[in-house]
C-alpha cells in the first residue's frame, strides 16, 4: 500500500528512527546494513524519497548524522519542569505496579465473595490440588512465551511497527497454544502408563491449565499494548461471571470458573486483534517487511524465553516441595497444603509498590544512559562509570527501604484484616502459626526478590540477559536443594527456607553482575550503539 509524499517522515525523522535501533553506526555501509533490516529497499526508497535506492538514502542519513555529531558530542542531559518530571515519574511507577492489579482484584475477590476467577477458598483439598497443579504448570510452561512476546513484540513496536509486532505476537501465541495441547496429551500418556492422579483429578488440572493458558498469554499482550486496565476491566467481568453462574444459577463452582476463564480468554484475544489493528492504522503503510527467518528470532529471543521459565521455577520451587512432602493422611504424590499457600499469597502483595518503584528507578538510569556518550569524552569513561554504579547504589537504596517499608505495612495490614474481620473473610483464611511462619519467611523472601528485579532489569537493558539467567538458574537450583532437605529433615512448611535461599543467591550474584558492567560502562555502551 502506497503513501502519498506528503505524509512521509522527513530525513531527520527517518534518522532518529534509526538512531534508536543502533545509537552510533560507524559507517554509511552500517547504515545501509541498518536500514534493510528495518525493512527498506530499493523501491520503497524510491517510492518516499527519490533516491535511486537504499545506498543512496543511507548516504543521505549518513551525511545527516556525520553533521549532527559535531555539534552535538557533548550534549547535557535534557531538562523538564519539576509538573512534567513528577507526572513522567508517576506514569512510570502505574506502569510497574499495574500488572499486579488482577492478583489485587483476585485475593480482593477472595476475602469478600470467597472465590475468585480461578480459586475458591470451600473447594477440596482434591480439587484444590488439582487447580494448584494446573496453575503452576501454566505459569512455569507459558512463562518462556510471555517473556518472548514481550520483547519481541516491544522491539517492533518501539520502532512503530505494529503490523509486525502483531505477526510476532500470534506467531509466539500459536506456537505456546500448540505446545500446550501438546503437553497435556503428554500428561494423559504419563499418568496411563504411570498413575500418579485419578483421571478426574487430572482433567481439572489439565483444563484449568490450558484456560489459564491463554488468558496470561492474552495480558502480556495487553501489557506490551499498554492495555492493562482493559484485562484488569475483564477478570472483574470474569468474577461477576462466576458469581451470577454459581450464585444465582448455582452452577458447580469448577464448571462455573472454567466456562468464566473461558470467556475472558475469548475476549481478550478479540480485543488484542483490535488492539493491534487500531494500532497498525497509524504507522507508515509503505512496503511492508517480512519477519525474520524462524531460527534467527528462536536465536534472538531464547535467553528471554529461558529467564520467563526460570523465574517462575524459582516462584514456585518452593511450594512444590513443601506440597510434595510426604503425608499418611493421602495417597497421592502431591497434595495442596493451603495454610502455606495462604501465607505466600499474602506475603506476595507487598511487591505491588515496589514494581512500580523499580519502573522508575530503571527508566531514570537508562535515560541517562542513553545521553552518556555525548556527555563523557572516551578520556573521561572511569568518571562514567562511577557515576553510575552511585546512581545504582543511590536506587538500590531506595529500593531496600520502599521494600521493607512494603513489607512491614503489608504483614500489620495482614494482622489487622484477619483479627477484626474474622467473621466476614472466611474460616478458611486465618493466620495458623504454620501460615504466620510461611508469611514472615516470604514477606523477607520477597523483599529480597525485588531488588534482584530491579538488578534484572538493568540487565535486560543493557542487553545482557547472560548476566541474569546464571544467577536465576542458581537460585532455582538453591531453591530446589534447600527446599527439598528442609521440607524433609523438618517440617513441610520449612520450604520456605527454600524460596528464601533461591532469592538470595539471585540477588548476591546478580548485584555482583550489575556492579562489574557498570564499572565497564564505556565498553557495554560501545555494544550497545
Amino acid at each position: 500500500m502506497n503513501t502519498s509524499k506528503s505524509n512521509k517522515p522527513t530525513l531527520n525523522d527517518l534518522l532518529d528512527t534509526v538512531l534508536r535501533r543502533h545509537t552510533q553506526p560507524e559507517n554509511v555501509d552500517e547504515m545501509t546494513a541498518l536500514l534493510e533490516s528495518m525493512g527498506w529497499s530499493d523501491a520503497r526508497a524510491r517510492l518516499l524519497y527519490g533516491f535511486s535506492d537504499v545506498f543512496e538514502l543511507a548516504a543521505a542519513l549518513w551525511t545527516l548524522y556525520d553533521d549532527d555529531v559535531q555539534y552535538r558530542s557533548h550534549e547535557e542531559l535534557p531538562t523538564s519542569s519539576l509538573p512534567g518530571t513528577l507526572m513522567s515519574y508517576v506514569r512510570q511507577f502505574v506502569r510497574g505496579m499495574i500488572f499486579a492489579f488482577p492478583m489485587l482484584l483476585s485475593i480482593v475477590s477472595m476475602l469478600t465473595l470467597h472465590f475468585s476467577l480461578w480459586s475458591y477458598e470451600y473447594v477440596s483439598e482434591k480439587y484444590a490440588t488439582a487447580i494448584a497443579i494446573g496453575t503452576i504448570l501454566s505459569f512455569v510452561s507459558v512463562g518462556g512465551f510471555m517473556q518472548s512476546i514481550a520483547r519481541r513484540a516491544f522491539f517492533y513496536i518501539f520502532q512503530g511497527y505494529y503490523y509486525m509486532a502483531r505477526r510476532a505476537t500470534f506467531r509466539f501465541i500459536r506456537v505456546g497454544v500448540t505446545f500446550s495441547l501438546s503437553f497435556s496429551v503428554l500428561l494423559y500418556i504419563l499418568d496411563v502408563l504411570f498413575p500418579v492422579l485419578p483421571y478426574g483429578m487430572l482433567t481439572v488440572s489439565i483444563a484449568f491449565y490450558l484456560v489459564l493458558n491463554a488468558i496470561w498469554l492474552s495480558v502480556t499482550t495487553m501489557y506490551i499494548l499498554k492495555s492493562e486496565f482493559i484485562f484488569t476491566g475483564l477478570l472483574a467481568f470474569g468474577i461477576g461471571l462466576v458469581y451470577v453462574l454459581f450464585v444465582l444459577f448455582h452452577l458447580n463452582i469448577l464448571a462455573a470458573q472454567l466456562m468464566a476463564m473461558v470467556v475472558v480468554a475469548g475476549l481478550s484475544i478479540l480485543i488484542v486483534m483490535y488492539l493491534f489493528r487500531r494500532a497498525e492504522r497509524r504507522e507508515d503503510k509503505g512496503i511492508r517487511a517480512k519477519l525474520p527467518r524462524t531460527g534467527v528470532t528462536v536465536f534472538s529471543v531464547s535467553p528471554y524465553f529461558i529467564y520467563g521459565t526460570l523465574y517462575f521455577l524459582l516462584l514456585f520451587t518452593d511450594r512444590v516441595m513443601a506440597w510434595t512432602t510426604y503425608n499418611p493422611f493421602t495417597t497421592y504424590v502431591i497434595w495442596f497444603r493451603g495454610d502455606y499457600e495462604i501465607g505466600l499469597d499474602f506475603a506476595l502483595v507487598m511487591l505491588l509498590v515496589p514494581m512500580g518503584v523499580s519502573e522508575v528507578l530503571v527508566s531514570r538510569m537508562m535515560n541517562a544512559v542513553g545521553f552518556s556518550q555525548r556527555r563523557f569524552r572516551a578520556v573521561e569513561s572511569p568518571v562514567m562509570s562511577r557515576s553510575y554504579l552511585r546512581s545504582f547504589w543511590y536506587g538500590y537504596a531506595i529500593m531496600g527501604i520502599v521494600s521493607v517499608l512494603c513489607a512491614i505495612a503489608d504483614y500489620f495490614a495482614v494482622q489487622w484484616l484477619v483479627d477484626a474481620h474474622h467473621n466476614t473473610i472466611g474460616k478458611q483464611i486465618i493466620m495458623t502459626p504454620v501460615t504466620n511462619y510461611v508469611f514472615v519467611l516470604g514477606l523477607i523472601s520477597y523483599t529480597i526478590l525485588g531488588a534482584a528485579l530491579l538488578n534484572a532489569v538493568i540487565m535486560f537493558s543493557l542487553s545482557r540477559p547472560d548476566a541474569v539467567i546464571r544467577p536465576l538458574a542458581f537460585g532455582v537450583i538453591a531453591n530446589f536443594v534447600a527446599g527439598f532437605l528442609a521440607s524433609r529433615w523438618f517440617a513441610y512448611y520449612a520450604a520456605v527456607w527454600g524460596l528464601l535461599v533461591g532469592v538470595t543467591i539471585f540477588l548476591i550474584l546478580t548485584t555482583i553482575s550489575v556492579r562489574k558492567v557498570l564499572l565497564q560502562m564505556d565498553y557495554h555502551l560501545y555494544l550497545l550503539s
